[in-house]
């Protein structure tokens, strides 16, 4: 059997990387759109929440 990086017991994978704050807003924006497309109407605080979650930085509390 060929070791390639993906089977290979010895080679550590990189650990993927935190999303900054402008494509964790982007991701949840597209979220938003995808909701209210299905009719799911959901507050905008969840949506920070979900950006705060992604980018994995500290709430910035902005719709409270």
């Amino acid at each position: 059997m060929k070791w390639t990086k993906y089977n290979n017991p010895n080679k550590k994978r990189k650990t993927r990387r935190k999303m900054d704050r402008t494509d964790a807003d982007i991701m949840a924006g597209k979220q938003m759109i995808d909701d209210k497309a299905r009719g799911i109407d959901m507050p905008l605080k969840y949506y920070d929440e979900l950006s705060d979650k992604l980018c994995g930085k500290p709430s910035r509390n902005i719709y409270e």
